[in-house]
């Protein structure tokens, strides 16, 4: 999962928002030194917690490892960073679907949120918040042309550059099938999520 479907997924609690976001820069076990920013916020450290079980049980979900494996074997490697990008891209396609807000003024609401804790921020978080702005990436991740981008960075950073961006063209070639399939998938990993929210906010009691 991605950005937008991680926000979205972590329901209408902001500190579970919040924790959405941070789950992709708060590494390793979430000891009290790594959270100790965050100890007013203890349902921050639950939006950690979400997103990673989110990202857990998405990695095995067999409906998504079908997509996956429906690219060429030498690039299949990287099939999670292509499907994490693509469920947004699809997300946002079928938002209607799955929210009855529009998806603007969905967005608007989350980075608003969000600029509320930006002092639990970490360095990391605090940058990419900072683009995330600045790009209006929520709603323009469902233009190809914005995950193309992304994927050739991160071919970039990752010396691939070559092999991502021909996995992009795959994933293309693959989009009318996968979008498909999408809504049921994401049906899914929203119930998934409801019951992982409930469990860990009554937890917190």
């Amino acid at each position: 999962m991605n950005y937008l479907a991680h926000f979205h997924l972590a329901g209408d609690n902001d500190g579970l928002m919040v924790g959405a976001l941070l789950g992709d820069f708060i590494k390793g076990p979430l000891t009290a030194e790594r959270t100790e920013t965050l100890a007013a916020h203890k349902d921050i450290v639950l939006g950690v917690k979400l997103h990673r079980k989110i990202d857990a049980y998405v990695d095995h979900l067999p409906a998504l490892l079908t997509l996956g494996n429906q690219l060429p074997v030498k690039l299949r490697r990287y099939k999670g960073i292509l499907l994490d990008l693509f469920c947004d891209y699809a997300l946002s396609h079928y938002w209607h679907q799955f929210d009855h807000r529009p998806l603007e003024q969905y967005t608007s609401s989350v980075l608003t949120r969000l600029e509320r804790y930006r002092d639990c921020f970490n360095p990391g978080a605090d940058i990419f918040f900072g683009r995330m702005v600045q790009y209006d990436l929520l709603n323009k991740y469902q233009q190809a042309d914005m995950l193309n981008g992304i994927i050739h960075r991160i071919g970039q950073r990752l010396n691939r550059v070559n092999e991502l961006d021909e996995a992009a063209n795959h994933m293309w070639q693959l989009e009318e099938q996968w979008l498909e399939s999408f809504p049921g998938i994401y049906q899914q990993i929203e119930k998934f999520a409801q019951t992982e929210r409930a469990a860990l906010l009554q937890s917190a009691r």
